[in-house]
């Protein structure tokens, strides 16, 4: 349900009007919204929706999941009711862990809980189906500590070897991103309520009034395509163009993710304010894996994000930095931001928001990139849907190859990774999923 902002206008025929799961728009820093003109500036169409079937690409404002209260509404919170979780038909339960699937001739019969390495083992068992909605970390990690993955290296961990997918795990795709600082002039960013006296004021108002000041972190976004050449024009993007590769889904499918939050995501020298430009890859050529180091369910997976493995990946990062660079530099956003008007200085903490986006060093610029590149926490991939054991861990039915009561519905099933925020698309798969399943019970 999308609750309209009178200070944001959009045209509610490409909006949901009722459902349980609210979206808006809230409170916008002026920081974030100079950065949007500054996206203009650069060359990045303003866009006043992009929840529309026409524009998938361009610069506006993060749509946040957020209700009339002020208070963040998601799937949880949504689906998971009060009303919902009075039901005979259903218990949750807290502070346990999921250590295994029970099979019995080839079919899921049971689940075993266990509280920690030391607590007793109780097992739930299943009438019909179990369904795994662990996340793309979990779900293979648990399908692996049952016996269903790579029989040799199950085998070498003494895990009895139920069904052989040797692409459980595989896979792992993210949305790696480079956050970069800029230094900001005082009174200007969100980075006064690191100051716990204070913060205080804004979080009182909060409780008792909702407020208006509801951020979500990162309030404005930017999607573009790496080969439009009227961002990726000048010098320094031409010496990477050779090595880019398109990944995209489409033609106008946009693949680099800019997002700005008022404030220093990392702290700074001095207490000093900043804002932070997050230059996010969305569909990255390189993937991960994650593998089990331990059969016990409480030693967690060993994850290789593989991050920038493939070079395309970082060309096209690069891309990414040097846009998030220019945006800054724009005069829209000189008034508020305190910038160099050029440095080399790889160990300052502001490095390399106070660079020349063209004249930074490659190989600098590449050294930062690795130090500083880190998880959007987007995973999926790692039992993905496809059409034969041969190539994925599951079939269109989300029906593990093999077993055929055991189905995985979550992230982990995406054959790739999409182009944008994946929590809507993992709702829409567990609704379609829903759906399915009840339709094959009457």
């Amino acid at each position: 349900k999308f609750t309209p902002n009178a200070s944001f206008p959009v045209n509610m025929e490409h909006r949901g009007t009722t459902g349980i799961w609210h979206t808006t728009y809230t409170y916008m820093h002026d920081i974030s919204k100079k950065w949007i003109g500054a996206a203009e500036a650069v060359g990045i169409p303003h866009v006043p929706d992009l929840n529309t079937p026409r524009e998938i690409r361009g610069v506006t404002k993060f749509v946040t999941f957020v209700d009339q209260k002020g208070q963040r509404s998601s799937p949880a919170t949504a689906f998971l009711s009060e009303d919902v979780l009075k039901r005979q038909n259903l218990t949750v339960v807290i502070n346990t862990l999921t250590t295994r699937i029970l099979f019995s001739d080839g079919r899921a019969t049971a689940i075993e809980l266990a509280s920690d390495s030391t607590s007793r083992r109780y097992q739930v068992g299943a009438n019909r189906e179990i369904i795994l909605a662990a996340g793309a970390i979990n779900s293979p990690h648990l399908l692996m500590l049952s016996g269903i993955g790579d029989k040799a290296a199950l085998g070498k961990l003494g895990i009895s070897v139920v069904k052989h997918l040797p692409h459980v795990g595989k896979n792992l795709l993210d949305h790696p991103m480079a956050p970069v600082i800029f230094r900001a002039k005082q009174g200007y960013t969100f980075d006064y309520m690191k100051d716990p006296i204070k913060a205080i004021f804004v979080m009182l108002r909060w409780f008792l009034t909702g407020g208006d000041r509801r951020h979500q972190g990162a309030e404005a976004v930017a999607f573009v395509r790496f080969d439009d050449k009227s961002l990726f024009g000048s010098k320094a993007d031409g010496a990477d163009s050779t090595g880019l590769i398109d990944n995209t889904s489409g033609p106008d499918a946009p693949d680099i993710e800019l997002a700005v939050a008022p404030v220093s995501l990392r702290p700074l020298p001095n207490q000093k304010p900043g804002i932070t430009i997050i230059p996010t890859l969305l569909r990255p050529v390189s993937s991960g894996h994650l593998s089990l180091v331990s059969s016990s369910p409480f030693d967690k997976p060993s994850i290789d994000p593989a991050f920038l493995t493939n070079p395309a990946d970082m060309y096209m990062m690069k891309r990414g930095v040097r846009l998030a660079l220019r945006t800054a530099r724009g005069l829209v956003l000189k008034p508020m931001l305190d910038l160099k008007s050029d440095s080399h200085d790889t160990k300052d903490a502001c490095w390399p928001g106070d660079a020349d986006p063209e004249t930074i060093s490659n190989t600098d610029l590449e050294e930062w990139i690795r130090n500083n590149c880190a998880t959007m926490n987007h995973c999926a991939g790692t039992a993905r849907v496809g059409t034969s054991e041969e190539d994925s861990v599951v079939d269109s039915n989300l029906k593990v190859w093999g077993i055929n009561n055991l189905r995985v519905v979550d992230a982990s099933v995406f054959p790739t990774i999409v182009s944008g925020h994946p929590t809507a698309p993992i709702v829409a798969i567990a609704e379609r999923m829903s759906d399915l399943i009840l339709k094959g019970t009457k």
